[in-house]
């Protein structure tokens, strides 16, 4: 399995409901208008597909149509894209109504099941990731239940306790979505960044820097000091589970 990046397609506030609107419009042969082109600009720029997070209300008679619109994006992405995915966001609800659900139910489940996946919001409780993967079955692994770094509302804490609601995650057999790991730069000392991304990344709270706590990261010394991080969940043995190996500017100003 190959890492993948996304384009997000975001509405908010009053003008969101007019690009919601905007965005289920099909032309003059009855095909949705952006669908074209967001698959070329999904090829253009390299994109591996989109992220949908609906943050505006929409009108509950056109929820059939943005159900379709998300069906047919998908598909199109995967012909031009086969390696491609739509991820929807857990915000707007099958009643036209921003809803954060905080797990897959019958609210949001119509989305997930024209989707690749669900990114769910973080503001769950301790029995909710096993409600996800319940209903979601055999894809429950596509359900990306979310943890805030920041820990607003998050189980746990978020943090350097991060872990603690990943093993609730891992247990319950859903996947994860980290939102906001940028917490490392922006809420620490940035002198310390680097150090403060390895500690967040590899160990437990309060641990040495090289000391990795097993039940969640394991780390993994390759040639030229380069690091390839592997997350893994207890009592997933046997599964393919990808490695991610970055060389790229960081995003803290530095090289």
């Amino acid at each position: 399995m190959q890492p993948i990046k996304t384009g997000t397609i975001i509405t908010e506030g009053k003008d969101g409901i007019t690009n919601n609107i905007n965005v289920v419009r099909r032309n003059e042969f009855g095909q949705f208008h952006y669908v074209d082109i967001l698959v070329k600009l999904a090829e253009y720029y390299g994109f591996d597909g989109w992220f949908i997070n609906i943050e505006s209300p929409l009108p509950d008679s056109l929820v059939p149509e943005l159900l379709n619109f998300v069906k047919c994006l998908k598909l199109k992405i995967h012909e031009r894209i086969p390696h491609g995915k739509v991820i929807w966001y857990d915000s707007l609800t099958i009643d036209g109504e921003i809803k954060w659900q905080n797990r897959l139910n019958q609210l949001n489940l119509p989305f997930f099941n024209v989707a690749d996946g669900i990114f769910i919001n973080y503001f769950w409780s301790v029995m909710h990731p096993r409600e996800s993967a319940i209903l979601a079955k055999e894809r429950a692994r596509k359900v990306y239940t979310g943890i805030d770094i920041w820990g607003r509302n998050t189980y746990g804490g978020g943090g350097y306790d991060t872990y603690k609601a990943l093993q609730v995650i891992a247990d319950a057999g859903t996947s994860c979505a980290l939102f906001a790991p940028a917490w490392t730069y922006e809420s620490k000392d940035k002198s310390e960044f680097e150090e403060n991304e390895i500690k967040f990344w590899i160990t437990k709270k309060n641990a040495k820097i090289w000391e990795v706590y097993p039940d969640t990261w394991n780390l993994l010394r390759y040639q030229s000091h380069q690091f390839f991080i592997q997350i893994f969940a207890k009592g997933m043995a046997g599964m393919d589970i990808g490695l991610m190996g970055l060389s790229l500017n960081m995003g803290n100003g530095q090289t």
